[in-house]
């Protein structure tokens, strides 16, 4: 029998980022760290992180790309990539916590962000982190990361064929280039999921102004990543009109919508992929009607406070009772406050259903109390219910239906009348 000791397996920490490949099944950045000869450069004593595509990352690739890349003819590319992968330091997910951004090896950017408990390398999500290696740290992502090139090469890149007809169509390319804004850029199927009638009218020549203002929705005027917009809560595009941000369930969302890429950087900014077209931007008046709020509105018109909510130069927040709501009052009680006679306790009542600042109930659950338009303030318990759902205002009265988002503020479903509480 052969009593030699086994020999001892020595733990990751021990290994280097070079040898921690094949502990973690990287077989094919493996393959082409060693074709490219980069792999050398992960065995020396660092620091170094190491971004780490797994297999499935490559195989995503379009086999067009990843047969080009491993193509020893193209290894001047495949290092130039692999070297983006590869960032200074030992960075640990403390340490990317307090990131924007780090310079891959190769010299260009790639974006740091952490939305809740999910860390994201540009728009490759960490599946597998803080590997520990003896000469620095191991970080498994779903994607490959690719260096950035323009802001316009980058949406043909990712095959967004009809945005970039768009974008043509409507005089835009200019506009974007070199401008470094932030692009939410709907997907080729978003576009195929809009009424056909709606796309063919906005890619007529003779609509290339309406396009135009539709196209400048989804373009802000700031490069940032996700995790900033979302501290932000709400920013105005391009067409001035106003968007809000969230996390549901740590996934990033703009007006309700699901973000499905949430940061790649170009030259030139950032461009962050939606499975939808935002829709036109209305106002907060048309907001109400849209969602039944049809009492709100015609007390609004009788108050003449409805031209205001329309075109308010700052952004406002709306309680807007339902028609349940006003229904349920005493008997006469809404035909009094739409007495023309009555008009000033209708403007006051109004007034204090409506503060400054476009607020989303996230950002309401935050405070105790809001000063509205009257003077008066609501009281807020948050204590009732979770982010988007039964907010108490002046002690119980529910936000039933929250962030209804309007271009020039929200609105909010309640489900009484608010009552004007006694100096």
């Amino acid at each position: 029998h052969d009593r030699r000791a086994p020999r001892r397996q020595p733990p990751h920490d021990e290994l280097t980022i070079a040898e921690l490949l094949d502990a973690n099944g990287l077989t094919t950045l493996k393959t082409a760290m060693t074709d490219s000869g980069v792999i050398q450069d992960l065995a020396v004593p660092g620091p170094m992180t190491l971004v780490a595509p797994t297999d499935a990352a490559f195989a995503a690739l379009d086999p067009a790309v990843l047969a080009a890349l491993l193509d020893p003819a193209n290894v001047a590319e495949l290092t130039d990539l692999l070297n983006y992968h590869v960032l200074p330091g030992d960075l640990d997910a403390g340490a990317l916590a307090t990131l924007e951004s780090v310079s891959g090896s190769n010299g260009d950017d790639v974006l740091v962000d952490v939305l809740g408990q999910r860390i994201y390398f540009n728009d490759a999500l960490v599946v597998d982190g803080d590997i520990a290696a003896s000469n620095g740290r191991l970080h498994i992502v779903d994607t490959v990361l690719v260096p950035p090139v323009s802001l316009m090469e980058t949406l043909e890149q990712r095959g967004l064929t009809t945005l970039v007809a768009a974008i043509d169509q409507a005089g835009l390319r200019g506009v974007l280039t070199n401008a470094n804004v932030t692009i939410f850029a709907p997907t080729e199927d978003a576009f195929a999921a809009m009424d056909p009638a709606e796309l063919a009218f906005l890619m007529d020549p003779g609509n290339v102004q309406v396009l135009r203002e539709r196209l400048q929705h989804h373009v802000f005027g700031v490069e940032q990543r996700f995790s900033e917009y979302f501290l932000q809560a709400k920013l105005a595009s391009l067409a001035t009109t106003l968007h809000f941000f969230d996390l549901q369930g740590f996934i990033p969302t703009i007006d309700h919508v699901v973000v499905t890429t949430i940061n790649l950087p170009a030259t030139d900014g950032v461009v962050k992929e939606i499975d939808e077209v935002l829709d036109a931007p209305v106002d907060l008046v048309d907001a109400l009607l849209a969602n039944g709020f049809t009492t709100v509105v015609d007390a609004l018109v009788a108050a003449e406070l409805d031209d205001d909510l329309r075109s308010s130069p700052t952004p406002l927040t709306v309680f807007a009772p339902t028609n349940g709501a006003f229904s349920s009052l005493p008997p006469g009680v809404l035909d009094d406050l739409l007495d023309p006679a009555n008009q000033a306790q209708l403007i006051d009542l109004l007034r204090y259903h409506i503060v400054d600042g476009g607020l989303q109930a996230r950002e309401v659950r935050a405070v105790s109390t809001l000063p509205t338009l009257h003077g008066a303030p609501i009281a807020v318990d948050p204590s009732d219910g979770v982010l988007t759902l039964n907010l108490s205002l002046n002690g119980g009265t529910d936000v039933r239906f929250p962030d209804i988002f309007a271009a020039n503020g929200a609105v909010h479903g309640i489900l009484d009348v608010l009552e004007i509480p006694a100096p």
